[in-house]
């Protein structure tokens, strides 16, 4: 019989979100080791995602730079990593980056089978000015989400809206992964739902955010 055992204390970050200020020119992230001695691997990435929220992973360009990219942890030790931005400060629209940090294998090896943590976190450098511009409509059993902002969105809840009532929709919106900016999400409605739903009664969708935002969105 295997048997699998958590550490006592895992690796494990300050934070698995940050969202920078369009002038930050930096941000730091505070890493804390297992219950182990481990040498640490980091890594950034561009992101980009397919309408189903499936994410297509890019190395980092020069604007990017982690400092230090591979460091050694001692078993629970704090240390401070920071990504620097190097890009210019008035950009547009806002850069979405994956920033890994793995525990990379012993270098002597161990009879046995060694477990490694790897975590992902988001990291968004926010444009100066944020412009939230979103469009939706309902097709063929689905619901498609158009966000033409220049920042992402994560719903949290939401309900569509017709003349008959309201139908909450928010178990679903809760299983979409972030809508990044110019991007589209498209989300499947389950047949009982779908079979609520006449076109000729639907007003619009009602989406809030995990930031507080109201969205109220006419069908086109």
């Amino acid at each position: 019989m295997l048997a699998f055992i958590k550490p006592a204390f895992a690796l494990s970050v300050d934070s698995m979100v940050k969202i920078a200020k369009h002038d930050s020119r930096g941000v730091t992230f505070i890493v804390q080791g297992s219950d182990q001695n481990r040498k640490i691997e980091a890594e950034c990435y561009m992101v980009s995602m397919d309408h189903t929220g499936k994410e297509t992973l890019s190395v980092c360009d020069e604007k990017y730079v982690i400092y230090p990219p591979i460091f050694d942890l001692a078993a629970q030790q704090k240390r401070a990593i920071r990504i620097s931005n190097l890009s210019e400060k008035n950009q547009h629209q806002e850069v979405a980056l994956r920033i890994f940090f793995g525990e990379l294998p012993s270098p002597q090896q161990q009879p046995g089978v060694e477990l490694l943590s790897r975590l992902g976190c988001w990291l968004f450098f926010q444009p100066s000015n944020i412009v939230i511009q979103v469009q939706a409509h309902i097709s063929n059993n689905q619901v498609t989400i158009d966000n033409q902002s220049n920042v992402h969105l994560r719903p949290i809840s939401g309900e569509i809206i017709t003349k008959d009532g309201n139908i909450d929709i928010s178990e679903i919106l809760k299983q979409t992964p972030r809508i990044l900016a110019h991007h589209q999400r498209i989300l499947p409605l389950p047949s009982h739902i779908f079979k609520q739903l006449r076109h000729d009664t639907i007003k619009e969708i009602k989406i809030i955010l995990d930031n507080g935002y109201l969205l109220r969105l006419p069908l086109s």
